[in-house]
């Protein structure tokens, strides 16, 4: 046989069992490729992976719903994580968790206040991302259907301040851990939180009117890579 001829061949079989390997357990960064976004993925330590707008309904004296819009994620174009990139209620990604808080022990109450702050444990909890091909969440709609659950987080502790007794003004913070997640068509690319954030992020939360309206961002917890 042509020596050509079964180099040539050499090759196609070669391919054919090399791409069902790539196919099923692809690096990083043929999944990237694959992606089409660009190579942030995944993020360095401290990196912003999430920027978000939202607010939180009270359900309780010490209980409540939080619930984001995500118009910023990772380096990906804003336009392709909203309907109109102009209007954050519009974002295709939607964060949903329930809260409850106590006084940090050994406090009683379920807060601590001063004349000047008041101060608050978040408890842990569960957070959910869900994704939205019509971007049509609204914040404060409660338990409502948001669309198709992308992403599971286990909320660690966090810690409420507020610099006054009312909750005027407050800050949150709080760590995330990713337990689950499933890749999906964002705007027509694949994308998978996973990839992103696999050892999960710390959220910095600006609240005000008793956290009612709230904006922040979430940081990656060291290097994803």
């Amino acid at each position: 046989m042509n020596s050509k001829l079964m180099i040539v061949l050499l090759g196609i079989a070669l391919c054919g069992f090399t791409v069902p390997l790539v196919a099923d357990t692809p690096a990083v960064s043929d999944t990237q490729s694959l992606i089409g976004f660009p190579p942030a993925l995944p993020a360095d330590a401290g990196e912003v992976v999430i920027g978000f707008l939202g607010g939180s309904t009270w359900t309780g004296p010490t209980t409540g719903i939080c619930q984001w819009y995500l118009p910023l994620v990772g380096k990906i174009d804003p336009a392709d994580l909203a309907k109109d990139p102009n209007n954050p209620a519009t974002a295709y990604l939607f964060w949903s968790t329930d809260w409850t808080a106590a006084t940090p022990p050994p406090f009683g109450g379920p807060f601590l206040s001063t004349n000047d702050f008041t101060v608050a444990r978040l408890n842990p909890g569960t957070a959910t991302i869900y994704y939205s091909s019509t971007g049509a969440n609204s914040v404060g709609e409660g338990d409502a259907t948001h669309g198709d659950a992308v992403a599971v987080f286990r909320r660690g502790g966090g810690l409420i301040v507020s610099a006054t007794p009312d909750f005027s003004a407050d800050t949150v913070i709080f760590s995330a851990d990713l337990v689950w997640s499933k890749p999906f068509t964002l705007n027509g690319k694949l994308f998978d939180f996973r990839n992103l954030i696999p050892r999960g992020m710390t959220c910095y939360e600006t609240g005000k009117n008793g956290s009612s309206s709230e904006a922040g961002a979430c940081i990656a917890n060291g290097d994803q890579r």
